[in-house]
C-alpha cells in the first residue's frame, strides 16, 4: 500500500512538471523561475502572475520532488500527516514557497534534530509545514528598505531561528488547542511570522 502511495505521489509530481512544459517555452519557464526566486512573496504573491503559469508548475514539481527526495534519504514512513504536508508544500508553491527561500528554515529544523539528538525522520513533516514561513526569507532578501547583504544575513538569521523554535512550539500549542486546530504546525508558524512581521513594520527596525 505505501508502495502504491509513494509511486502516485511521484506521478502527481511528474504530472505538475509535464503541465508547466506544456503551457509555456523552456525560456519563459526558466525566465518565470528567476522572476518567482527574486520576488518578496509577502501575502499573496501569486506566482501565475509574477513568472507565468508554466514557471509555477515547474516550481511546484521541483519542491514537490525535493520533498519526496528528503522522504527516501531520511526513511521517512508516508502517513497521512506527511502526504498532506507533501501536498501543501505544492500548494503553496505557487504563492510562497520556491527554491530560494525553504532552505533555511529547514536548516533550523535539522539543527534542532542535532541539538536534541533525535531523528530527522521525527520532525521531517513538521519541517514541510513549517515551510510556511518560508516567504520571511525571500521578505528579507529582497526588501526595499534593507541593503542586500543585511537582508541575507537577517533572512539566514530569522530563517534557522524559525526552524529550531517551530517543532517545540508546535508541540506546545498542540496542548494549547487540544487537538481543535487540524492545522497544528500551520497555526504556529502563522503566529510566529505574524509576531516577526509585526516587529519589521514597527518602529523598532
Amino acid at each position: 500500500m505505501l508502495d502504491i502511495i509513494k509511486w502516485f505521489l511521484y506521478a502527481f509530481t511528474f504530472s505538475l512538471f509535464i503541465f508547466g512544459l506544456m503551457t509555456d517555452s523552456l525560456i519563459n519557464i526558466l525566465n518565470g523561475l528567476k522572476s518567482i526566486m527574486i520576488s518578496r512573496n509577502i501575502l499573496i504573491t501569486d506566482y501565475f502572475l509574477v513568472g507565468g503559469i508554466g514557471a509555477s508548475f515547474i516550481n511546484a514539481a521541483l519542491l514537490t520532488f525535493i520533498c519526496l527526495f528528503l522522504i527516501q534519504i531520511t526513511k521517512t514512513k508516508i502517513t497521512g500527516s506527511g502526504i498532506a504536508a507533501i501536498f501543501s508544500v505544492s500548494g503553496f508553491a505557487l504563492f510562497g514557497k520556491n527554491l530560494v527561500n525553504v532552505w533555511f528554515m529547514f536548516l533550523g529544523v535539522i539543527i534542532y534534530t542535532l541539538i536534541k539528538r533525535e531523528k530527522i525522520s521525527d520532525h521531517l513533516y513538521s519541517a514541510f509545514f513549517g515551510m510556511a514561513m518560508a516567504p520571511l526569507t525571500s521578505e528579507f532578501i529582497f526588501s526595499k528598505w534593507l541593503p542586500l547583504e543585511t537582508g541575507i544575513i537577517l533572512s539566514i538569521v530569522v530563517g534557522i531561528f524559525t526552524g529550531l523554535i517551530i517543532v517545540p512550539l508546535s508541540r506546545y500549542f498542540y496542548r494549547f488547542h487540544q487537538g481543535y486546530c487540524l492545522y497544528n504546525t500551520g497555526l504556529t508558524a502563522g503566529l510566529i511570522t505574524t509576531i516577526i512581521i509585526s516587529i519589521m513594520r514597527s518602529d523598532i527596525v
